[in-house]
């Protein structure tokens, strides 16, 4: 066997790989999954979208959700997206270890998802008391790691940019951050509580609000996006 070992190791990866694309392929089957078109040109048009283990667990009764985006991947005039969520619809799409948006669940024919060659994301608190790090520091230091790694065709998720401070310098760091990363060609998702940084979308024709519908009558949420408004 050990004159064997490197066959063998790579028949048990050529099995392994079997075995993921048939999981798959059952998952696909059971959640009457839709194979989106993909494209490098920037359009991301995710129609009736919906969760996979919401489905799961509500047995199919899910709202679905639209989400849409037209990126210019041209590195000078790129497109990124400051939203605002509230409540947080329903996700509408997991991302696979190349890099490339997939919705794992049902959606309608003819929808667009873009291949991204980098995902950097910055969600939750990571704070770290053994390198003597605040929340705001910690917050900081991963900000500098996600910037020297942005570019074109980078994906960047960002929850509650600027946190940790005082609102008003938060929020003059986070449209700094925001302005780096527009530069850089990446596209960015930024998720907020920060009125001036909602000011900021509009003020930028490549910048786009996207607020979480509520229902004004019992202040629950619609798991719907609204283009354009930020409240």
């Amino acid at each position: 066997m050990r004159e064997e070992r490197q066959n063998l190791w790579s028949d048990f990866e050529i099995l392994g790989e079997l075995d993921l694309l048939y999981a798959i392929a059952k998952l696909s089957i059971q959640l009457k999954g839709v194979e989106p078109i993909l494209n490098e040109n920037g359009r991301i048009d995710m129609r009736e979208a919906r969760n996979p283990i919401l489905s799961f667990q509500k047995g199919g009764e899910v709202v679905p959700s639209i989400f849409a985006w037209e990126m210019d991947q041209n590195p000078h005039h790129q497109r990124g997206e400051c939203r605002r969520q509230d409540g947080g619809p329903q996700d509408p799409g997991t991302f696979d270890a190349d890099g490339s948006m997939r919705p794992s669940h049902s959606v309608k024919e003819g929808s667009h998802a873009v291949i991204f060659k980098n995902i950097l994301a910055i969600i939750g608190d990571e704070q770290n008391i053994e390198e003597n790090l605040s929340t705001f520091s910690s917050h900081l230091l991963h900000l500098n790691q996600i910037l020297e790694k942005a570019g074109p065709h980078a994906l960047i998720l960002l929850d509650e940019l600027g946190v940790g401070t005082h609102a008003s310098e938060g929020c003059a760091l986070a449209m700094a951050f925001l302005d780096r990363f527009r530069e850089k060609g990446s596209s960015i998702v930024v998720t907020t509580h920060f009125d001036r940084l909602k000011a900021y979308g509009y003020l930028h024709p490549d910048v786009e609000n996207v607020a979480v519908a509520f229902d004004e009558k019992t202040l629950e949420p619609k798991y719907t996006l609204l283009y354009g408004v930020s409240d």
